[in-house]
């Protein structure tokens, strides 16, 4: 299992003197999450381009670019997911369906019942925590700003 923070460029807490924050994670200078999930509102109702554009080398696999990317990748398809009109649980069930297949899980993150997996549905806790983020950048209308002391 990962070590959390993950990526201390996006670890959030108290800021020093000069510093600023942003509720979005380190990202390609050419990434821009507002207008990805207006891509992504476009694609409705069709659920395969959303995939196309997310899965593994998919337009929108920014870790192909850079490890580093990973967290922004998880922020932008909760972003985006929630753009086009799936529901969290959709869209985090399906990110642990994708990490299983991929057979990128772990044995702790698959929590079997009768109903299906309890979260973090087989995908990793770290990765969830981004695709909420994300979710709730969405469900905050985007384009959040930076926060500087």
């Amino acid at each position: 299992m990962r070590d959390w923070p993950r990526r201390p460029a996006d670890i959030y807490g108290p800021l020093q003197e000069g510093e600023c924050w942003s509720p979005i994670p380190t990202h390609p200078a050419d990434a821009d999450v507002d207008a990805n999930m207006g891509a992504a509102a476009d694609m409705w109702p069709n659920p395969f381009a959303f995939k196309d554009a997310v899965q593994n080398k998919g337009r929108w696999d920014y870790k192909r670019r850079a490890r580093h990317y990973e967290n922004f990748g998880n922020f932008n398809y909760g972003a985006t997911g929630t753009a086009w009109g799936f529901g969290p649980d959709t869209l985090k069930r399906e990110a642990g369906r994708q990490q299983i297949e991929d057979g990128h899980s772990e044995r702790e993150w698959q929590k079997p019942t009768r109903a299906g997996l309890l979260p973090p549905y087989g995908d990793d806790p770290v990765d969830q925590h981004w695709i909420q983020r994300g979710i709730d950048y969405a469900k905050g209308g985007g384009k959040l700003g930076t926060t500087c002391k």
